[in-house]
Parts: C-alpha cells; structure tokens; sequence
C-alpha cells in the first residue's frame, strides 16, 4: 500500500473521531475469533527511522500497537516509546512492515494503518479495518457479499425478462384492441344495413298506404259524381214528361 503524505498536529484532549469505511482504498479482514491475522504495508524506506503502526476504534483516537526502529545497515529494533506485546508481533525491511496478531478476539477489531515520520510530516498508509466475528456472521456476510456481488446481473437478467414480457403483452393488447375494433366496426355496419332495410321497407309500406289511400278518394269522387249525374237525368225526365 502507498503512503500518503498528510500534516498532522497532536492536542490534548481532541474530539473522538468516527471510524468510517468510505474510502475506495481501505481494506476490510474478516476473521473469527482465534485465527491469526497479518496486515502489510508496502513503502520505500531509504533512512533510518521509526515506524509505527495505529489502531483506532469508532469514536476513538488513535493509539500506538507496535513500533519498530528501522536500520540501513543493523538490525531493526523495538521502540521504547511502545510496550512490546506477544499478542501483536511488527517486522520491518526497507520495501515493507507486517503487523501480526496471534488469537484474534473481539477487542481486535478496528482500523489499522502505519506511519512514518519525516522531517516535517508523519507519512500515513492505507487503512486495512479488521472486524472479528462469530463463524455463522462470517458465513452470513460472505454469503451477503456475494449475493450483492450477483446483484447486479440479475437485476440485468430481471429487466432483460421484463422487457420481453412487456413487449408480448404489448403485442398481444395491441391484437385484442384491433380484434375489438374490427368487430365494432362490422357490429356499427351491420347494424346501418339492418336501419337502412327498416327505413326502406317502411317507406314502402307508407308509399302503398298512400297509394291505397289516394286510390280510394278517387274512387268515393267518382262514386258522388256518378250519382249526381243520376239524379240530374232523372230530373230531366221527369220533366220531359211533365211538358209533354
């Protein structure tokens, strides 16, 4: 991992400070408790000097785990500054550091990182955030893990499904509607034809009403006139034969 140059100042009394994991570059260990686990840090150590390694936990500062004295030419040593512990065991090169903890637990668990002083700034490597669980959690998480990692392509394969869905239904909607249509269109057809018949026959039954009707007048007229001509003749005659 490179080291990041950053300017630190040390108070008394600082706020605690929240452990966050929003960094692209931090690694995250999962381990149970008992399990050994080794951090590396990768760097290009040319000078003499001392190297640390930090712990912080969630709304802690920082603290000293281990720490050793790097020597170009003799062998690296403890630092008085820091207790030694069996528990964590640091090495040091000039090209990288380990910090090994034997029988993890629960205490553990937290963000480690290294530093490097220089002349006017303390060199602060990527973090690795260790977190000690029970085996059913580590099972849980990777499973977790995976199952978000095959996310993704089945929600591709989900959409891919429902895009092809939506496309029959569409098809099958858009034959129902003009199914639907086609018959409305013959049922309005039909039905004109039907009103069109209706209206013709009923206006030929009135044309042959008004036929029979106009026929009949004429018949009375003819009738009235014929019996007006009677009485006339009759008249007449009845007067010939008076004169005579």
């Amino acid at each position: 991992m490179a080291c990041i140059s950053v300017l630190i100042l040390f108070f008394h009394g600082t706020d605690l400070i929240a452990v966050t994991l929003g960094s692209p570059d931090t690694l995250i260990m999962v381990a149970e408790p008992g399990n050994d686990v080794t951090i590396w840090n990768q760097y290009n150590q040319i000078e003499p000097g001392y190297i640390y390694w930090f712990k912080q936990t969630d709304h802690s500062v920082p603290h000293h785990v281990a720490c050793q004295l790097y020597l170009k030419y003799y062998p690296s040593g403890p630092c008085s500054l820091v207790n030694q512990s069996k528990h964590i065991v640091m090495t040091v090169n000039s090209q990288n550091t380990s910090l090994t903890i034997t029988g993890v637990n629960y205490t553990d668990s937290g963000l480690y990182y290294c530093g490097i002083p220089r002349s006017t700034h303390i060199s602060f490597s990527n973090a690795t955030y260790l977190q000690v669980i029970e085996r059913n959690e580590t099972h849980f998480k990777r499973k977790f893990e995976e199952e978000k990692s095959e996310t993704p392509s089945k929600t591709s394969s989900v959409a891919h499904c429902f895009s092809k869905v939506y496309f029959m239904l569409t098809v099958v909607f858009g034959g129902v509607i003009v199914i639907l249509i086609s018959v409305l269109l013959v049922m309005l057809k039909r039905r004109k034809q039907h009103q069109d018949e209706t209206d013709d026959k009923v206006q030929q039954k009135k044309e042959e009403q008004d036929s029979k009707y106009a026929a009949l007048q004429f018949s009375e007229k003819k009738i009235k006139k014929s019996g007006r001509h009677t009485e006339v003749v009759d008249t007449e005659v009845v007067y010939s034969s008076v004169r005579h």
